[in-house]
C-alpha cells in the first residue's frame, strides 16, 4: 500500500497548458430580460394603448438591443447576441416600412401588429430557449 498522501502536490509538471476559465457575466442574461420586458409590454402598448407607442418603445427596443449585442458579444453568447440584433433590426425594418409606404396611424395598425405579434412569439422562444439553455452555465472556457 502507498503511504503517500494523495491531496499533496505533483511532484512532476505537467506539458499541458492550463486554459484560463472566468466567471460568465450576468449582463447579457439581466439586458435579455430586460428586452424581453420591453418587447412584451412594447406590443400589449400598441394593441391596447394606442399603435403610436411604438415610437418610443422602438427607440428603447434599438437600445437595449444594441447593449445586449455588445454584452453577448463580449460574453461570446451566441444566442443572446441573435436577440438583441433581432430587437434593433425589427425596430429598425418597422420603421422603414411605415416610412416607405408612408402610412398614417391608422393604417399602420394591422400590419405592426401582425408583424410583432409574429416577431413576440418568435422571440419569447427564441429567449426563454436561451435562459434555459444556459442557465446552469455558471463557469465558461474562454479559450
Amino acid at each position: 500500500m502507498n503511504s503517500e498522501n494523495p491531496y499533496s502536490p505533483p511532484r512532476t509538471q505537467s506539458e499541458q497548458a492550463i486554459s484560463e476559465v472566468r466567471v460568465a457575466s450576468n449582463w447579457p442574461r439581466r439586458l435579455l430580460f430586460l428586452q424581453l420586458l420591453v418587447v412584451t409590454f412594447g406590443f400589449l402598448a400598441a394593441y391596447f394603448v394606442g399603435i403610436e407607442s411604438i415610437t418610443v418603445t422602438g427607440a428603447v427596443l434599438t437600445l437595449v438591443g444594441l447593449l445586449l449585442s455588445v454584452s453577448s458579444w463580449r460574453g461570446k453568447d451566441l444566442c443572446s447576441l441573435v436577440c438583441g440584433v433581432s430587437g434593433a433590426a425589427f425596430s429598425v425594418c418597422i420603421f422603414g416600412l411605415i416610412y416607405h409606404n408612408a402610412w398614417s396611424p391608422s393604417q399602420a395598425r394591422t400590419p405592426v401588429l401582425i408583424l410583432a405579434c409574429v416577431y413576440v412569439s418568435w422571440f419569447l422562444l427564441w429567449a426563454g430557449w436561451s435562459i434555459f439553455r444556459s442557465r446552469g452555465d455558471a463557469v465558461q472556457d474562454v479559450s
